[in-house]
């Protein structure tokens, strides 16, 4: 399972995004009409030139680019299941050896099942 950490995500986006975003914002400063656009207008090109740039173009190179970081290592990803696992085998022989109150309602309804067969 490949899990990919948050925080290296945003980073990964930034990457991407600063330098579309600049070189968008440099590109269509210099065209002389630009000023003359209403706002609401100018928004929807900019966000019709970026999305595209963005999700078809630089985010899959980016995430090419940083694959081997933004993958968590391979032994940390078996260390956890292990961990996992053991502490699932615990959760479960804990439950037969703890008494009725700290288990819960579900030991409760178990036992009254086992009582009434």
């Amino acid at each position: 399972m490949e899990t990919r950490l948050r925080w290296k995500r945003v980073c990964a986006i930034w990457i991407g995004m600063y330098p579309v975003n600049v070189a968008t914002s440099w590109a269509i400063t210099m065209l002389p009409w630009w000023g003359g656009i209403a706002l609401p207008a100018r928004s929807a090109i900019v966000v019709t030139v970026v999305a595209p740039l963005m999700s078809l173009i630089m985010m899959p190179a980016i995430t090419r680019l940083l694959a081997p970081w933004l993958r968590r290592h391979p032994e940390h990803a078996r260390r956890e299941r292990r961990l996992r696992a053991v502490l699932d085998e615990l959760a479960v022989a804990e439950a037969e050896t703890v008494p009725l109150p700290v288990i819960g309602i579900a030991r409760v309804a178990a036992d009254r099942d086992r009582a009434a067969a």
